[in-house]
């Protein structure tokens, strides 16, 4: 799951963050890839993401897309590696 921090809804303001969301996903999915994108500067919000359990957090710059691509092929990578290990094991 790809999130922003601020989703801004011009209608609900005051709606629900990334951050919102990554408590209420880990609720039902606790084995879920959260990558979380953001201009956020603030390290404590960043802090308490990882500390939520996001996977990665990711700049929002010129690079973003690139870092987003490489984070993408690691979980596909680790993902095939662990259906072969299930697999050798059955």
């Amino acid at each position: 799951m790809i999130l922003d921090y601020f989703l801004i809804n011009e209608k609900e303001p005051d709606v629900l963050t990334g951050a919102d969301i990554v408590i209420e996903a880990n609720k039902y999915c606790t084995d879920c890839k959260i990558i979380m994108i953001s201009a956020q500067q603030n390290k404590n919000i960043t802090t308490q993401l990882i500390q939520q359990g996001i996977y990665e957090y990711v700049d929002k710059n010129i690079n973003s897309n690139n870092r987003l691509g490489a984070i993408l092929q690691k979980i596909l990578k680790d993902e095939s590696e662990l259906i072969e290990i299930k697999n050798l094991e059955e």
